[in-house]
């Protein structure tokens, strides 16, 4: 896959653009997302419903960091990562 073309004078800056908007997102989000995102590699659609669900609910929205993004955007102001 690519996701963007850069000269090569420009790749160094483009490759860290890239990686900073990474960055400046919530890491414990970021790890759980990952993970959800491989259970998607299971053929059979139940069982990969079931193991992102279970991601969801006991991983993710247990973290400070989605309640953290949920009020924030609830309050339209940026949020502030605890990455907990």
């Amino acid at each position: 896959l690519v996701n963007k073309v850069a000269p090569h004078e420009k790749l160094a800056e483009t490759g860290q653009n890239f990686i900073d908007k990474f960055a400046a997102l919530s890491a414990i989000v970021l790890r759980v997302t990952k993970e959800a995102c491989s259970q998607g590699l299971d053929k059979d659609y139940n069982n990969v419903l079931k193991n992102v669900e279970n991601i969801y609910l006991n991983k993710l929205m247990v973290t400070k960091d989605a309640e953290e993004g949920l009020k924030s955007f609830m309050e339209k102001r940026p949020p502030v990562w605890k990455n907990e």
